[in-house]
């Protein structure tokens, strides 16, 4: 499925923490979680990556610099994450249709091309 273009997140394109990965994972407290993902966007084997920060409310507190966040209420394992993501993706891109796609989520979560023009 794609959204102006931009292939959403399928599972075989998210880079996660090794304990992120395994299936069954998951926190002592699903509403205290903060991890950085890596996300690639795009289509037929190519794309753009990116890294967010998925956090909950709960662990805000700990989080020092407050960018390229996604916050959930709480962890649901991996499926509602790319779930989530991919809704923000869709979101993202209604919001900002006149933008390019990949410099628009560039707003949002850290792009690998975010200083190459600079």
């Amino acid at each position: 499925m794609s959204v102006y273009g931009v292939k959403l997140v399928k599972r075989s394109r998210l880079s996660l923490n090794d304990h992120l990965s395994n299936e069954g994972w998951s926190p002592e407290d699903p509403y205290d979680i903060c991890e950085w993902i890596s996300i690639t966007i795009g289509e037929n084997g190519s794309g753009s990556n990116y890294q967010i920060q998925v956090c909950t409310p709960m662990s805000l507190k700990h989080v020092e610099k407050k960018e390229y966040l996604l916050v959930i209420d709480k962890w649901q394992g991996i499926d509602h994450l790319i779930s989530t993501i991919n809704k923000e993706i869709t979101k993202i891109l209604e919001a900002n249709p006149l933008d390019e796609e990949y410099s628009c989520l560039a707003k949002y979560w850290f792009w690998e091309y975010a200083n190459h023009n600079k």
